[in-house]
């Protein structure tokens, strides 16, 4: 996405990786997050870290 090919990139979106948005999304179509998932989301997030921070200690 570096080379002069690549000029048409401007000013893209574009999901790379995606995996996070899987996770957090994986029943919704990609559309703006409503207020009334944000709790779920943090949920995730919390139990995500806390399982990154088990794994890191082993």
């Amino acid at each position: 996405m570096l080379s002069p090919a690549a000029d048409f990139m401007t000013g893209s979106h574009v999901f790379v990786d995606g995996g996070t948005d899987a996770l957090y999304r994986s029943d919704d179509w990609p559309v703006t997050v409503p207020l009334t998932k944000l709790r779920r989301y943090l949920r995730i997030t919390r139990e995500f870290n806390k399982a990154a921070a088990r794994a890191a200690k082993r």
